[in-house]
């Protein structure tokens, strides 16, 4: 719980009429001064109560609770993954991510599991729809950042920046080898 006070102005005139009105107070106040009058403590005195009086201050106190952040972690399970040791690595990554953000106050933390759709097309990797799913539910401002654990093989990034964006930042983790490259069989 985070307790806070502060003064906030409500003005009973818009500022671009109670600004000249403030000057040209001070003004007679200084003239006042400067010829030395009687009575010039009194004038400022009732100079400040109008001037406070015409801005309305309140003091407001207020009592905030954080809301945690939302962490997403989003773990390919497609039959690309079988292949070799991906899905081990994949797990043992999940398993260490999950720990270390697991001991971060004030975030709440989402896994994903995700492979292939039946109804799609055959051998599509729906990541970021899987992503998409997991924070319908979250504003924006509270996304502190998604995690991808998969093979690099993904069928659904958004063609728009804007849309990455929206989405927080977004890390990769790759589970295939160093030296794998993709391998593409042409019949014709």
């Amino acid at each position: 719980m985070i307790d806070s006070a502060s003064i906030a102005f409500a003005p009973m005139l818009p500022w671009t009429v109670l600004a000249p009105l403030f000057g040209i107070a001070l003004l007679v106040v200084l003239i006042g001064a400067l010829r030395r009058a009687s009575g010039v403590g009194w004038r400022i005195l009732v100079m400040a109560g109008l001037a406070a009086a015409l801005t309305n201050p309140s003091l407001v106190q207020e009592e905030r609770e954080p809301i945690p952040d939302v962490a997403v972690i989003v773990v390919d399970e497609s039959p690309s993954q079988a292949i070799g040791a991906r899905a081990g690595r994949a797990d043992r990554a999940l398993d260490e991510l999950t720990a270390a953000l697991g001991a971060l106050e004030n975030l709440d933390l989402r896994i994903v599991r995700t492979g292939i759709d039946s109804n799609r097309q055959l051998g599509e990797t729906r990541l970021f729809e899987a992503l998409d799913n997991a924070l319908a539910d979250v504003p924006r401002h509270r996304v502190a950042g998604t995690i991808l654990l998969t093979d690099g093989q993904v069928h659904d990034v958004p063609d728009t920046l804007d849309a990455l964006q929206s989405m927080g930042p977004i890390h990769t983790l790759l589970t295939g080898d160093r030296d794998e490259a993709d391998r593409r069989l042409v019949v014709t």
